[in-house]
């Protein structure tokens, strides 16, 4: 696992690299921020970032030092920028463990729904059940109504406890659909207001007859 992550690592600086020498084609070293010091200063998550993509992590730990001598609080700045850092990689990191389809656990994921005359309301919370603990945020969430107006699908995938899930909903509904008219993201929860082709009622009915729902699905009301 410490290989796969300083491959990753390595990657991505090797990447960063690149782009700073189309971006900052200025070559960055221990004389250049001696030099400009009181500039670099004046905006610090720039001068981390840029000077963090010269691929020389030393000069990153050579400019704190200097901070630190000159009495500069950077506390909050660095917090900033090892965040957005840190998330990238994360995010990275996460892409790569995706595609080992080895390590992915489908799951169908809990929802609630209701129906009225106008709307269908699917409201998703990404964990098997309802009363589970639910993936705090999710990767490449989808929401696809199919040609036929009839069939929807939602994926999503996400990390939980070391786990890599893979959430996959199919549901042929009770009857047409349009378009998503609103889209709610919560921590751990999406929720879908989803406008009906015709204005009726389904009975409190959501798919159609002959199937059976999923069975950590629950109507709202």
């Amino acid at each position: 696992m410490k290989n796969f992550i300083c491959y990753i690592l390595i990657i991505y600086l090797l990447y960063s690299t690149k782009s700073s020498q189309i971006d900052n084609p200025t070559e960055i070293d221990e004389d250049y921020i001696n030099e400009n010091f009181d500039n670099l200063s004046k905006n610090l998550v720039q001068s981390f970032t840029k000077i963090s993509n010269s691929g020389n992590i030393t000069l990153l730990d050579t400019f704190l030092s200097k901070l630190a001598e000159k009495k500069v609080d950077f506390n909050s700045e660095f917090e900033a920028f090892y965040q957005k850092k840190h998330k990238t990689l994360e995010k990275v990191y996460n892409r790569l463990k995706y595609k080992d389809e080895i390590n992915l656990k489908r799951i169908s994921p809990a929802f609630e729904w209701a129906e009225n005359e106008r709307f269908v309301i699917l409201h998703i919370k990404h964990s098997a059940f309802l009363s589970s603990l639910s993936c705090p945020y999710v990767d490449d969430e989808k929401f696809l109504i199919r040609k036929n107006k009839q069939d929807i699908h939602y994926e999503a995938k996400c990390i939980l406890d070391n786990n890599y899930l893979f959430f996959s909903l199919d549901l042929r509904l009770y009857s047409l659909v349009t378009n998503i008219q609103n889209k709610e993201v919560q921590r751990g929860e999406t929720r879908f207001l989803i406008n009906k082709k015709v204005n009726e009622e389904w009975d409190g009915r959501l798919i159609e007859a002959g199937n059976r729902l999923p069975e950590n699905s629950l109507k709202m009301y």
